[in-house]
């Protein structure tokens, strides 16, 4: 029984919760869907940026790198159409060559020079004095490179030829320095290859202005994922370094797009793209562009407070607004219903009272009408009754003085009034069946009224007489 109550009252809750619950429980719906929608595009549309500004910053990078490219191929046709530069290397007249090539590789910011015959030995270097300060005008002339383990240097030495022409890359660590170079054929007069010449710059200093042009954070790694040069702030290499076999899928995965990484570097999330490290057409590593990903998170995370206030604001805002609402309806319910009870125990005196312009005060209207009716039925009733009882009383007062026996039947002749003789006569022949069946037997209905009959019973003479 109380199991029954209890889940009547848990489906049939008083009407301030059914009427208020579904707006609470509304606001909270609405409010979750708007702050997970508004986070998911907030957030969407920042990653979108976020990966529009990655692609744009390998752009800029490899358009820079492109541009290195062809300042060094620019410096490597001057140097090879200067006059003399050809019969100096023949002679390998190293002051000569100081003479002629110095102003050309202070004047396209060259790191490094160097000059070696066909057959790979060495014959002139130059190398800017300092760290990666490319305006410097100061040179130094250290031994000469010998370059038979340059690939593209030896393909130069021995007139190789591609669809791109004579020139060839090559990727040299010197004192564990990682350098740039590309190489081109010094020609004689006659046109013959008598050497070569290599133009390089330190990897660290380009990698520095990538990362200055594209406006991001920019390695180089070379095929085999070490590190040639990095300007991610304050990231190790060792953190950015690669082994082979992910160099290769990378690099297969970079024929057709651009494979986008996120990575922790010492406790801040990245985003790394990775291009192919391309020059004169040939990848000689892969292009590391990376963006920290904190203020994604950070302005996902500002959109999701400020969605979640506003939506808390309207929450209180509607609650307040629905509780008023409520009250308005369930109170004159409320007042009714107290009416009711106070009715259905008794008191004729409550009153609903509500008189509000609407359905809820025409009922109230109503019941307090049929109460009012309700309470003058009571009192006729209650002023009937009296009535009935004064009457009553009149009748056995008179009956009270009469000393013949009189009794008063209904029409199925039961008794209804009975003066004390009669009561005393009943009492008398109550004792014996058969004076019992004869008196009982004077008080069925008879056809003559008004007529007295003379009775015997218990050696007594009776009259009796019967009126309407």
């Amino acid at each position: 029984m109380k199991l029954s109550k209890r889940l009547l009252r848990l489906l049939y809750p008083k009407v301030r919760t059914r009427v208020i619950t579904p707006f609470l429980l509304a606001i909270i719906l609405i409010a979750g869907v708007g702050v997970y929608t508004v986070t998911r595009l907030v957030a969407g549309s920042l990653q979108e940026r976020f990966n529009n500004q990655l692609f744009d910053s390998a752009n800029a990078a490899s358009n820079t790198v492109v541009g290195i490219e062809a300042q060094l191929l620019a410096a490597l046709r001057a140097m090879v159409f200067t006059q003399g530069v050809g019969d100096a290397l023949t002679a390998q007249d190293v002051a000569q060559l100081d003479t002629l090539l110095r102003p050309i590789a202070a004047n396209d910011t060259l790191d490094e020079l160097n000059l070696y015959t066909t057959d790979g030995q060495g014959i002139f270097r130059l190398r800017r004095v300092g760290t990666l300060v490319a305006s410097s005008l100061a040179f130094d002339t250290p031994d000469p490179l010998n370059v038979q383990a340059w690939s593209g240097a030896i393909r130069v030495a021995n007139s190789e030829v591609d669809p791109l022409g004579d020139k060839f890359a090559d990727l040299v660590s010197i004192e564990d320095v990682p350098y740039l170079f590309i190489s081109a054929p010094a020609l004689a007069e006659d046109g013959t290859v008598i050497g070569g010449i290599s133009a390089g710059v330190r990897v660290e200093g380009f990698t520095l202005e990538l990362a200055a042009q594209a406006l991001s954070s920019v390695a180089l790694l070379d095929n085999d994922g070490h590190v040639l040069g990095n300007a991610f702030r304050a990231v190790g290499d060792d953190l950015l370094q690669l082994d082979p076999a992910a160099v290769a899928a990378l690099s297969a995965t970079t024929e057709d797009t651009s494979p986008i990484v996120e990575k922790d570097l010492n406790g801040i999330p990245y985003q790394l793209l990775y291009a192919p490290f391309k020059v004169r057409s040939q990848q000689i590593g892969l292009l590391v562009v990376g963006l920290p990903t904190n203020f994604i998170v950070e302005q996902a995370g500002v959109s999701r407070d400020l969605t979640a206030a506003l939506f808390a604001i309207l929450f209180v805002v509607v609650s307040l607004a629905g509780i008023s609402i409520a009250r308005t309806i369930t109170s004159p319910l409320k007042q009714l219903a107290d009416t009711a009870r106070a009715v259905m125990h008794g008191d004729l005196t409550k009153r609903a009272g509500v008189r509000t312009p609407d359905e809820l005060g025409a009922v109230s209207q109503s019941v307090d009408h049929m109460i009012d009716e309700l309470l003058g039925s009571k009192q006729q009733v209650e002023e009937l009754y009296e009535t009935q009882r004064e009457i009553a009383a009149q009748r056995e007062a008179v009956l009270a003085n009469i000393s013949d026996a009189v009794v008063v039947q209904d029409n199925i002749g039961a008794i209804v009034l009975a003066n004390d003789s009669a009561r005393a006569l009943m009492q008398e022949f109550m004792n014996a069946d058969e004076d019992k069946r004869l008196f009982f037997a004077l008080l069925t209905p008879t056809t003559a009224p008004f007529e007295p009959r003379m009775v015997d019973l218990n050696a007594k003479h009776f009259s009796v007489l019967a009126s309407p």
